[in-house]
């Protein structure tokens, strides 16, 4: 059963939606004095999208699906947004804005620090905090991809194709991350065109560069190149490395969100891409908002949202009816939005069978990114492809994959050793 059939149908088993959905579709004064009296103040904020009960505070809030008092269907949806490679296992700041752009339910952000909290992966793989040397910090930047700040993150297992590093790229404006794998015999000529594949074609030529004191950086060819182009590149003092420390936290969150899901194989590379986007897709505490809001005004679509036909995503409310083959393969999302007709019912021209394709037949079969989209929302039951945080390690450990894990394991050791003193002591009392 689809999540969209299966949230529709738990809204039965909760009382309290249960009685919103009666007076919704049957305004009377009876069902409203059925509801409580905090309900009915709230009343308002509720509508119905065919099947699927919707919330938002007013006009200008965007409506979220009202996932009901069904712990599996909310742990499908926290599976989606947090266990995934798509959702990287970030923390429960971000993890809850992610989830309430498209959902609601009462108490969310407790239960979602409770998830994180119980979250063994996280648990093993995020170092505890330390206290560092103040950061002497450059100037604000004013403008999108005006000021890109760039470093190395090496440590990694060594993929198929020999590299066991990553080149970071950060525009200090929006925030958004840019990622490409390289080897740590990477030069200055590869870093360059790096650069101009993953900044350059995309947003242009920033003003300023901020980068270490590496090698690569201050090369003669790379030191020449930005001179040519008229880009003043700009070092970190001898005396204060700490300079680009917006580069190094990235790097940090980027060594844990590799850790969640790629220390057990040499793959990592694979999901590089989801890396990028789970960084690019979580809001940042300086900006409150997505980097890909920042550049684009508008948040990128997701397979949690597809699977339920959020009513943001066009079209998406024909996910919960049949269509016809013959126009399911003529009809398309360019088709709708190019065509200038931004009727309703042209939207909904976007079929069920089509997106369904888009989620449950990707592109490579064998791709281990396949493998949450077919647990998670198509076939919940599919254990076909095992989750990629249990693969066995292959390897030895890295830098990278070892961090805090003696740690954590002699604390949750000490914990059980407690709990059983503890349970042996009140058996004894009795």
């Amino acid at each position: 059963m689809d999540l969209r059939d299966e949230i529709a149908a738990a809204y039965a088993d909760d009382a309290v939606y249960a009685n919103i959905l009666a007076y919704l579709r049957s305004p009377s004064d009876e069902s409203l004095g059925v509801l409580s009296r905090n309900t009915r103040n709230q009343i308002d904020r509720y509508h119905l999208d065919g099947d699927l009960l919707c919330y938002n505070i007013d006009r200008f809030d965007a409506p979220r699906v009202v996932v009901p008092n069904d712990d599996d269907l909310r742990a499908r949806i926290m599976h989606e947004f947090h266990d995934s490679p798509m959702g990287a296992h970030l923390g429960r700041e971000k993890t809850f804005a992610a989830v309430s752009r498209g959902f609601y339910w009462p108490r969310m952000y407790k239960w979602i620090r409770k998830w994180v909290r119980t979250c063994e992966t996280c648990q093993r793989v995020k170092p505890s905090k330390s206290s560092q040397a103040p950061l002497h910090p450059l100037p604000i930047a004013t403008e999108a991809w005006r000021s890109v700040s760039m470093d190395f993150v090496f440590g990694l297992p060594t993929d198929a194709d020999g590299r066991n590093g990553v080149l970071v790229f950060v525009d200090r404006f929006t925030k958004m991350v840019h990622l490409t794998p390289v080897s740590d015999t990477v030069t200055a000529a590869e870093t360059a065109a790096h650069f101009v594949d993953c900044v350059f074609r995309h947003h242009g030529l920033p003003e300023l560069i901020v980068s270490d004191r590496d090698p690569r950086f201050t090369s003669a060819f790379w030191t020449a190149l930005f001179q040519l182009l008229g880009t003043k590149l700009s070092m970190s003092t001898a005396t204060h490395p700490e300079t680009d420390g917006q580069t190094e936290r990235v790097n940090r969150v980027l060594e844990d969100v590799l850790r969640s899901y790629a220390t057990s194989f040499t793959s990592w590379s694979k999901f590089l891409p989801l890396a990028e986007f789970a960084l690019n897709n979580a809001e940042h505490a300086s900006t409150g908002v997505t980097p890909f809001f920042a550049n684009n005004a508008r948040h990128p679509r997701v397979p949690a949202l597809l699977a339920v036909a959020h009513p943001t995503v066009p079209g998406a409310s024909t996910l919960g009816g049949d269509d016809d083959a013959d126009h399911d393969e003529d009809t398309g999302v360019g088709d709708v939005v190019t065509s200038g007709d931004h009727d309703p019912e042209a939207l909904h021209a976007i079929t069920r069978s089509k997106s369904k394709r888009a989620l449950a037949a990707p592109s490579s079969a064998a791709s281990p990114l396949a493998a949450w989209t077919a647990r998670t929302l198509i076939d919940p039951g599919n254990t076909g492809t095992p989750i990629a945080a249990n693969y066995t390690p292959k390897s030895p450990a890295r830098q990278v994959d070892n961090a805090a894990v003696s740690a954590f394991v002699q604390r949750r050791e000490s914990i059980a050793r407690f709990v059983r003193d503890a349970l042996q002591e009140a058996d004894d009392k009795q």
